[in-house]
């Protein structure tokens, strides 16, 4: 064996350690300095029996802050044999504690060592190689080089000279080791083979001796032992049996090793044996050779091995040192003992049952229960079974076994069942007739299994519902009700087979609950009744998947809709204009307003003037617009218009409650003049601030109401505006007024009116408002008066009196508000 070491200085301070065993020692120094080790190559050798710690090889290296590294080569291991330790600049290589050295597993270790350092900013490197030589070391015997050492008996007659013991290593290695004994007389040892050899002149009577011998090997490597010599005195002797056949019954399955009975002989120092027989039964036996007690071999099994119910065999007892001997006959009988339960296939029973099985149904009809007693294959069996409470008396065992029957039908659908987790469980006891006897239990797992026996029930059926048609999405309108008396009870599950409109279907019902909600917007106007069939489907009822043997039933529910008034009335047309006569009769009817409601009757309608009626001269009787004939045209007083816009309010019933408006142009021809008004002088009163609070009902339109109300909005913007530029375009809105205009309207001292009409001068006022009582003939021309041409197109307000007037910018006519 070698180690090989190899130091190599490169340009790092990082250094590489290898370390190898082997024969030759090679030192590789690249240098161009100084040697940086104490050596290049070098040999050493260690017996393999060398401990733990051992000092392979110490060196020295320089500079000491270059550190040697070892790298094993050609051998793996080598790295976990042997360590590197470094202190200043030696260093020094010892077996590591896990080294176990064996010279024909390995014979040599090669090593490279490395070392590097840096001087003067130049990389040096040097290396060296080191072979460690295993050598082999002699390995006595355990009993020998123990404390007691080894002991050989002899006769005192032996023959001298004879070979007594032979000193065996443990590793031998003929030729290379030598063999020295203390004391070195009277016995004798061969130096190269170790033979311990009786004294050349005998023994001369009996006695004790010790001899310590040692085994030197190579590199002063050695081991010894001590060797214990008993010369025992030659006598006559004779070994006999008390009798001379022995006989004893024990049970079988006693185990290995179980104690059958002792023999004795009478003698000294003697051995047994058992003489071996041709038969072979003698080998379930054995005897301590200096007892003479008798144990099994092995377990004893009848039923594995039936010849060994009585075996018989020789037991010798010798004397080996004086050569005598004698024999007993030993018979041993083994019982048959009952140890087997008896043996069941299967040995565990898993059945599912449907629920629907009659009574008694056998099961487990693809596997009946079969047993055995292995202690005797003709035994009768007896079977019984073993219930608990939920099981009790459901099942019973037929009399031979085989299978069980069904005392009572299994029903799935129960609370007791689900309690137990549709499991029944039990046990089949099967009892031998041996003794003792022995049993063997079954135990029985029954599941039972579902079946869909009932269809889904509503209750009630049919059904009748109301929803308002404008209740909102999502409303629950009701809710249907479906029972199945199969487990798990009521599992139902719900659905709209028909009659909830399409595109997109008008309701929806929650398939577990069974609520019906309103899936989209309603209208009375549209549809009033639904007939909804609706579908109950029972689920998970049976063992087969669904759907295979589901059930359904059906039930119509009637779903009324409830009008609401949700739309508001529609006048045609909305704009009427009628020309009357002041004198028209009280409650004679104007014109009659033309509305419908589709959510109200007609009749329900009412009408209701809301503006434009000064100074309440015109009523609504029902949808017809009638005079009060108390239009008043006196001057001084009250002056009424001759043209009246009247907005009309068209009211449906309600709640809630919507209306419309409808516009009446009224003019009115006066027929009689007015009398001349005084100016008087009143006093401005402020108006007090009055505050209306309006309720308004919301009101969340579709969409397509949005869109047709915008673009009718933008068309009646449009009409209007093309109604007022064309009232522009016939009047002279736009005109100065005359200078009287403004002049307050004061009478002067002659009783004349100033500034009423136009330049040509006033005109008599008794002219101005005279009227006849009765209107003219129909078939004569009316003629024509100033008042009834006349237009106000002005307003304004008396700088003395404060009093507010219109007037006329054409004609200069006023009149008092």
């Amino acid at each position: 064996m070698c180690l090989f070491l190899e130091l190599n200085m490169r340009g790092t301070m990082n250094t590489v350690f290898t370390f190898s065993l082997s024969l030759i020692l090679l030192m590789q120094v690249h240098e161009s300095h100084s040697q940086t080790l104490s050596f290049t190559t070098e040999t050493v050798s260690i017996p393999e029996t060398s401990p733990p710690g051992t000092v392979v090889f110490v060196f020295t290296f320089s500079p000491a802050s270059s550190i040697p590294t070892i790298n094993c080569v050609g051998s793996s291991s080598c790295s976990s044999i042997f360590q590197l330790r470094a202190t200043g600049t030696t260093a020094t290589i010892t077996l590591s504690s896990s080294a176990v050295l064996n010279h024909k597993i390995t014979n040599q270790y090669t090593k490279d060592i490395y070392i590097s350092y840096i001087a003067s900013g130049t990389t040096f490197s040097a290396q060296a190689r080191l072979y460690v030589v295993i050598t082999p070391a002699p390995k006595c015997d355990k009993l020998f080089a123990s404390a007691g050492g080894a002991t050989v008996q002899v006769l005192q007659n032996l023959a001298p000279s004879s070979i007594i013991y032979i000193v065996n290593p443990a590793d031998p290695n003929p030729g290379s080791y030598k063999y020295s004994m203390t004391p070195e007389k009277p016995f004798g040892i061969n130096i190269n083979t170790g033979s311990v050899t009786s004294p050349e002149k005998g023994f001369s009577g009996p006695g004790s001796f010790k001899l310590s011998i040692t085994v030197n090997g190579m590199n002063g490597t050695s081991c010894s032992g001590i060797l214990h010599v008993k010369v025992l005195p030659v006598e006559t002797a004779n070994v006999t049996f008390p009798k001379s056949s022995y006989a004893v019954s024990i049970d079988e399955n006693t185990g290995p090793g179980a104690s059958v009975m002792t023999v004795l002989a009478k003698g000294s120092d003697i051995y047994y044996q058992i003489v071996p027989q041709t038969s072979g039964g003698y080998a379930a036996y054995q005897i301590h050779q200096r007892t003479g007690e008798i144990r099994t071999t092995y377990n004893l099994d009848l039923e594995a091995n039936p010849h060994l119910n009585s075996t018989v065999f020789l037991v010798q007892a010798y004397d080996p040192i004086h050569k005598v001997s004698a024999t007993a006959t030993v018979s041993i009988t083994v019982r048959d003992v009952n140890e087997f339960p008896p043996v069941c296939h299967p040995a565990l029973i898993v059945a599912q049952i449907k629920e629907s099985e009659p009574i008694g149904y056998k099961f487990p009809s693809d596997d009946p229960v079969k047993c055995v007693d292995m202690d005797r294959m003709d035994s009768s069996l007896t079977y019984s079974i073993v219930t608990n409470e939920n099981s009790k008396d459901k099942f019973r065992i037929s009399p031979q076994g085989g299978y069980l029957v069904l005392n009572s039908t299994l029903d799935y659908d129960s609370y007791e069942v689900a309690n137990v987790n549709f499991l029944y469980t039990a046990s089949i006891i099967v009892t031998d007739n041996g003794k003792p006897p022995l049993t063997t239990t079954i135990p029985v797992y029954i599941t039972v299994t579902q079946v869909n026996e009932h269809p889904p029930v509503f209750s009630p059926c049919p059904q009748a519902m109301q929803v308002n048609e404008n209740a909102p999405l999502g409303t629950v309108i009701g809710q249907v009700n479906a029972t199945d008396r199969d487990w798990p009870f009521n599992n139902v599950e719900y659905s709209i087979a028909g009659g909830a409109g399409n595109n997109p279907p008008k309701f929806y019902i929650d398939p577990r609950s069974g609520e019906i909600h309103v899936l989209s917007h309603l209208d009375y106007e549209k549809q009033t009744i639904y007939q909804l069939k609706i579908k109950a489907v029972d689920m998970n009822q049976d063992i087969s998947p669904d759907p295979q043997m589901q059930k359904t039933a059906f039930c119509t529910v009637t779903v009324r809709v409830q009008d609401e008034n949700d739309n508001p009335p529609v006048c045609k047309p909305p704009y009427y204009e009628e020309l009357i006569y002041s004198t028209l009769k009280t409650d004679v009817g104007i014109t009659t307003i033309q509305c419908t409601d589709i959510d109200t009757p007609i009749e329900d309608l009412t009408y209701s003037i809301v503006r434009g009626n000064v100074n309440n001269r015109f009523t609504m009787k029902g949808s017809a617009l009638c005079s009060r004939n108390a239009f008043s045209f006196k001057t001084p007083g009250v002056y009424d218009p001759t043209d009246y816009e009247l907005l009309i309010e068209v009211k449906d019933k309600g709640p809630p409650v919507f209306s419309t408006t409808a516009t009446v142009i009224v003019h009115v021809v006066p027929w009689t003049t007015t009398q001349p008004t005084t100016t008087v002088k009143t006093t401005h009163r402020p108006r007090p601030t009055k505050i209306v609070t309006l309720t308004v009902f919301e009101w969340v339109p579709d969409t397509w109401f949005v869109v047709v109300l915008t673009v009718a909005g933008a068309l009646l913007l449009l009409a209007l505006a093309l109604l007022t530029w064309k009232l522009l375009t016939l009047t002279s809105v736009c005109g100065r007024a005359p200078i009287e205009a403004t002049k307050p309207l004061l009478q002067d001292s002659g009783g004349q009116f100033r500034g009423v009409f136009d330049d040509a001068g006033p005109t008599s006022p008794s002219n101005l408002h005279q009227q006849s009582s009765t209107p003219p003939a129909a078939d004569k021309e009316i003629p024509e008066s100033p008042l009834s041409l006349q237009r106000f197109d002005g307003r304004a307000q008396d700088p003395i009196t404060g009093r507010e007037y219109i007037f006329n910018s054409v004609t200069g006519q006023r009149r008092w508000l």
